[in-house]
């Protein structure tokens, strides 16, 4: 049955303090055939290993040594590459390691956001490492994909051109950043995720309108077609930001699973309850995970799938 998961503040602060890295690192990380949602507090990381060992890392947490070890420890257990990075937006807590990675680490190819602002330190920084490292750059934007054997990504936002006449790219509002943030489809041998960044509920609702009138279709054969429903894992807007519910979205998706990552004892009240009751009320079998209180959520895909979190341990 869906549920809404409860504990302590004490246990809050436990699971995402210096007890999160060891317990991470004392369950066995799994270099291969994993979606691991890293528990960075208040940001977001989500790094994928797929079956033929290429990597996929979407976002890298706010900068910290911590954070940078975690994320590293995962990477390095995969063979120590980045063979795809994706920043689905320029705030910090999504780009704040990257730099720092991006300079231990071979990066093959970087989907990058369009819409920034110059004084967003942490995304011009890797941004610049990118350029010095000879990796490829592309723009984010819908329709990017790419194929392996038993999975493929694709980018179902943003827009090519964000939806702003009069946007001026390089000085953004923070809405018109979170607006074009990157959405990553996974379909990974059958099993499917949605990684959507800080998407407002415009750009949800818009991936649904795409989705209803077919245009996920045109990626090509039928072993490359975007499915969203009944979606097993969908993580969650903004950490689970009110301004961001879409009832439109949760049922049209109807998550079997909702990852939430989030910071213990946050300043913004992450995950407002709002999300957790718009997410159990419109998907009434869902299951919620919390990078707060579970701390890293690793998806293990073989016949099918398993989950196993730090706070197993």
């Amino acid at each position: 049955m869906a549920g809404i998961i409860t504990c302590s503040a004490a246990s809050v602060f436990t699971a995402c303090t210096g007890n999160a890295l060891t317990a991470a690192l004392l369950r066995d990380i799994e270099p291969q055939n994993s979606v691991n949602f890293l528990s960075v507090g208040q940001g977001d990381c989500c790094f994928t290993v797929f079956p033929d060992g290429k990597t996929l890392l979407i976002d890298c947490g706010e900068r910290s040594d911590y954070n940078f070890n975690l994320i590293s420890a995962y990477i390095d257990a995969a063979g120590g590459k980045i063979d795809y990075l994706v920043l689905t937006h320029t705030d910090s807590d999504h780009t704040g390691n990257a730099a720092a990675l991006i300079g231990k680490y071979s990066v093959g190819k970087a989907y990058l956001p369009k819409v920034y602002k110059e004084e967003y330190a942490a995304f011009k920084s890797a941004e610049s490492k990118l350029k010095e490292s000879g990796a490829e750059i592309k723009y984010s934007a819908k329709g990017e994909y790419v194929k392996g054997e038993g999975y493929f990504f694709c980018l179902l936002a943003p827009d090519s051109e964000f939806g702003y006449d009069d946007i001026n790219y390089g000085d953004a509002t923070a809405k018109q950043i979170n607006s074009s943030s990157a959405v990553v489809y996974i379909d990974y041998g059958g099993i499917r995720f949605l990684i959507t960044g800080d998407a407002t509920k415009s750009e949800e609702e818009n991936i649904v309108t795409d989705a209803r009138s077919g245009l996920f279709s045109l990626y090509g054969s039928p072993d490359y077609t975007v499915n969203l429903t009944n979606i097993d894992f969908l993580k969650v807007s903004h950490h689970g930001a009110k301004e961001e519910i879409s009832a439109e979205f949760y049922c049209y998706l109807n998550p079997v699973n909702a990852v939430i990552s989030v910071g213990a004892l946050n300043n913004y009240n992450h995950p407002s309850v709002y999300t957790l009751i718009a997410l159990t009320v419109n998907c009434p079998e869902i299951n919620v995970l919390r990078t707060d209180i579970s701390g890293t959520i690793s998806v293990i895909i073989e016949d099918g799938y398993t989950v196993k979190t730090d706070a197993e341990k």
